[in-house]
């Protein structure tokens, strides 16, 4: 009888331990459901439309930016026409930001757009009288992969330090803002296409804007001590640009990885470009036809490594891609 009643202990003693396994396996993945309804959601626009573009069918090592050269629209409206497009391929979403240069007002905010759609119906802020007006086209990224919506070249430099470490290792990633100027045309009744008639013939014009894409580069990572390493390509993908004119790619930035916790801390480096004659520190560029390109390196000296204080470093470079005169 004792030894029966112990076999009913340890059997009520197993199914409770096997509710509690149940439990809390159930417990897991509620806060897994949780998470995952709390992870970064991207607020896509709902006026991006799918496009139909021209492509190679390989996907891009970096971003792909549009170029806009100048933009036509009508005048006194504020619900217009335009071509604001995140290429097939990009490997994270673009909000666009319209900027007039003379006033540093905003005129259009778009939410996020996928790779592969553009919007072409757009609402400005406010209607704009007939005329021309430099602005400038701020383009925000946001990674497709990253769970927390931080762009994927959103990366930190982290340096692990620590007596017992022997080696240390350091990602390297270059928060990005892409600027494309642009100059709105606003005109009363824009015309694209004409049609001119005399006796006995008819002659068709069109006009065609310029139009350029271009990649740069979007990630890479670095071994500590490691003093030069690939930061991939600025590429020109399409040029259709006319003579005289020219597509200039310029890079600003101080050139200093900060510390996130002492801003005193920093990593010195350079960003070099590579040609025949060898490196060169690069700051601007200057293409006229599809398939030029310049390969960067990202170079830190070694005596900055060992200067290197333990922590997350990050530095913004702008990248600004212009439709400007050649330089002779």
């Amino acid at each position: 009888m004792k030894e029966h009643t112990g076999k009913n202990k340890i059997f009520i003693v197993i199914i409770i331990c096997l509710c509690a396994v149940i439990i809390a396996g159930l417990i897991y993945f509620m806060k897994l459901k949780g998470g995952s309804d709390s992870a970064f959601k991207p607020d896509l626009d709902s006026n991006a439309k799918t496009q139909t573009a021209d492509d190679t069918g390989e996907k891009p090592t970096g971003i792909r930016i549009p170029g806009y050269p100048s933009i036509t629209i009508e005048a006194d409206k504020k619900d217009v026409q335009m071509n604001l497009m995140n290429p097939e391929g990009n490997p994270c979403y673009f909000t666009f930001e319209i900027v007039l240069n003379d006033t540093d007002e905003t005129i259009y905010t778009s939410k996020m757009v996928e790779p592969g759609k553009a919007i072409t119906e757009v609402t400005l802020e406010k209607a704009l009288a007939a005329g021309e007006y430099p602005a400038t086209i701020k383009i925000t990224t946001a990674s497709l992969t990253d769970e927390r919506g931080k762009c994927r070249d959103d990366n930190h430099c982290t340096v692990t330090g620590g007596r017992t470490m022997k080696k240390r290792s350091i990602r390297t990633g270059i928060l990005f803002a892409l600027l494309t100027p642009v100059l709105l045309i606003c005109a009363e009744n824009p015309i694209y296409a004409a049609t001119t008639q005399t006796a006995g013939s008819a002659t068709v014009s069109y006009h065609v804007d310029p139009a350029y894409q271009v990649t740069i580069p979007v990630d890479t990572s670095m071994q500590f001590n490691e003093t030069e390493t690939s930061y991939g390509n600025i590429v020109v993908e399409q040029a259709q640009i006319e003579d005289g004119k020219c597509i200039q790619v310029s890079l600003l930035s101080d050139l200093n990885l900060k510390n996130s916790n002492n801003s005193k801390a920093v990593i010195p480096y350079q960003i070099l470009a590579q040609d025949e004659a060898g490196s060169r520190p690069f700051t601007s560029a200057q293409y006229t036809k599809a398939g030029e390109e310049t390969p960067l390196t990202i170079a830190i000296k070694k005596e900055d490594w060992k200067k290197a204080a333990a922590g997350e470093y990050a530095d913004t470079v702008t990248f600004t891609i212009s439709y400007v005169d050649k330089s002779e």
